[in-house]
């Protein structure tokens, strides 16, 4: 599986739609295979759908996102986990442990859910 967190210094980035950076990793067997940097253009949506489609990311982890971006990366088969919040090493081995759902990386006014093509509401 292929991951992104979107990240601002060591942490998720609050709010997705203005981040410019995300961490990838390949996930193999319940190891990180693989981990990069990858910078975003913050002011450009379209670009930054596009470079996120063309990396082939399964699933990208952030924290607050709009309804509309969300919908266009979901549109492109990209699970999209929003409303996390925490340091990005301790959310990667969360995610990896199939943990973050727990409280701790609940940003304030979480939902308790996760956005696919199917339901992004």
């Amino acid at each position: 599986m292929k991951a992104a967190i979107s990240t601002w210094r060591d942490r998720v980035a609050p709010v997705f739609d203005v981040s410019n950076t995300i961490i990838l990793v390949e996930i193999e067997s319940g190891i990180i295979s693989h981990r990069w940097l990858e910078y975003l253009d913050k002011n450009d949506s379209s670009a930054k759908i596009l470079k996120i489609a063309r990396l082939g990311i399964d699933m990208l982890v952030c924290g607050a996102i709009s309804r509309s971006l969300c919908h266009l990366i979901a549109a492109n088969g990209i699970l999209v986990v929003p409303f996390i919040s925490g340091q990005v090493n301790e959310v990667l081995q969360a995610l990896i442990d199939d943990r973050l759902s727990e409280e701790r990386f609940d940003m304030p006014g979480r939902r308790k859910c996760f956005f696919n093509a199917q339901k992004c509401t």
